[in-house]
């Protein structure tokens, strides 16, 4: 990752992706995995200057998993985390969009370097 733009932003994502990729439809770790997924995305989020992005599409791709992680109105009284009770709560679309974003993301990502 030597000399990509945006290098914790890369590694962060494959990270969610890798993440999304391995989840369970079925069982409780789909939760599980979408919980870390949006924990490694918000790790890519929380530093990257934006004004660096150019690219709408990516800008678009961002403001979707943005969304999807807002916590602002979920409530952990078991201890496992705002994003874990997020990716409880979800609707398929949302995880669907979230999905999406992240995996349209790493493409661009993987593009500019």
């Amino acid at each position: 990752m030597a000399g990509h733009p945006f290098p914790n932003q890369y590694l962060q994502i494959t990270k969610a992706q890798l993440k999304l990729m391995s989840r369970d439809s079925f069982g409780t770790n789909e939760v599980s995995s979408v919980a870390l997924a949006l924990e490694h995305c918000a790790d890519a989020l929380k530093d990257w200057d934006l004004t660096q992005v150019k690219d709408d599409d990516a800008l678009h791709r961002i403001d979707t998993i943005k969304r999807v992680m807002d916590t602002t109105n979920v409530k952990d009284d078991t201890g496992k985390g705002l994003f874990y009770h997020r990716a409880r709560v979800m609707t398929l679309e949302e995880r669907d969009d979230f999905s999406n974003a992240v995996f349209l993301l790493l493409i661009w990502l993987d593009k500019v370097f």
